[in-house]
């Protein structure tokens, strides 16, 4: 299937292609978190062990998702990610009849992630902003996922399994379904390890589907990043080499993200040497912890401003903020670009 771009990415398109950064939202789940979602029951440390990061809002509290967008859409953001980082969780609650709602809801859930951000957008004053349908490909057994943040041995880089490819073409075909609900691109997040001569499959999958498709690496221009900017062991060129690889394939566009700020520099200068796809950044901000997030060792809205500045400079495209970024720090950065 041929990739149909619609107008509100066109429009994108036309803008990296004269020089302009496009300003990205900020951090979904620990905003929502910051907002009361969940909701912490006295004696809880954990936030209800919110082990779908937020994503289950859209089946129990999905006004309170329409008015974190609403928030990113006043403080001028481009580009709007849905609530749905770890979704394919909310799809294995349902089939293992951890819910009690009725079979594939899932489907109305997926429609309603883009809806809602539609909708923030246009009550916003800003029915142009790009909506992008998030996810993740990778995960870890379903018995460790209450248990994830430095304080467990395990942790994302550990995460072997994979979402199923048929799991993915019935995405793809929910989200073709209706035009209103069709999102402007797909982002895969925290993409897995690449090794040397990797296929994609999962990227070709979604390719397939016909929506542009983006993807997302918590890696600099050196390797593997840890959340909190532990470098990891060196792989050369095996990101660049992939970058390349994903062009060749269809994908449209390659970012670094949750990441600290200042181990982000570089990267595009680094990508461009590969590929000369679209290129993106949105670092996180503060500290994490078993699906909570701390505001601590955090930047000022002017100083993530400013450390976007850089990345512009540098050659980033797109630009926006992972966990710990609130609308004040989004606000920042789309004035610094407007600038």
């Amino acid at each position: 299937m041929s990739i149909k771009k619609s107008a509100i990415y066109q429009a994108l398109e036309a803008r990296w292609a004269a020089g302009e950064v496009t300003v990205m939202d900020g951090g979904i789940g620990s905003e929502l978190q910051a907002m009361g979602y969940p909701p912490v029951d006295e004696g809880q440390s954990r936030a209800g062990v919110n082990y779908t990061w937020g994503s289950m809002a859209l089946y129990d509290a999905p006004e309170i998702v329409k008015a974190m967008h609403r928030r990113y859409v006043d403080a001028g953001a481009d580009i709007l990610l849905t609530n749905t980082f770890l979704f394919h969780r909310c799809v294995a609650l349902e089939v293992d009849g951890n819910i009690d709602v009725p079979v594939d809801t899932w489907h109305e859930k997926a429609r309603l992630a883009v809806q809602l951000a539609r909708e923030a957008a246009a009550e916003g004053g800003r029915p142009d902003t790009a909506v992008v349908f998030c996810m993740m490909i990778q995960d870890g057994p379903k018995d460790e996922w209450g248990y994830n943040g430095p304080s467990y041995e395990r942790g994302t880089k550990d995460w072997e399994w994979k979402v199923p490819l048929d799991y993915l073409r019935e995405l793809s075909a929910v989200l073709n379904e209706d035009p209103a609900t069709r999102p402007d691109a797909l982002l895969v997040e925290l993409g897995p390890p690449i090794g040397e001569g990797d296929t994609f499959p999962h990227y070709e999958v979604l390719i397939e589907s016909g929506i542009p498709l983006w993807v997302a690496y918590r890696r600099n221009a050196h390797g593997p990043i840890g959340i909190f900017g532990e470098e990891q062991e060196s792989d050369g060129d095996v990101f660049g080499r992939a970058a390349r690889q994903f062009e060749e394939m269809g994908v449209q566009a390659v970012l670094a993200h949750c990441l600290p700020a200042e181990k982000a520099h570089g990267v595009a200068e680094y990508l461009r040497q590969f590929t000369s796809l679209p290129l993106g950044v949105y670092p996180n901000n503060g500290r994490y912890d078993m699906w909570v997030w701390k505001w601590e060792h955090d930047h000022s809205a002017e100083e993530l401003a400013e450390h976007a500045r850089g990345y512009a400079s540098e050659g980033m495209s797109i630009i926006g903020g992972c966990c710990g970024t609130r609308p004040e720090h989004i606000a920042a950065i789309a004035e610094a670009m407007r600038r």
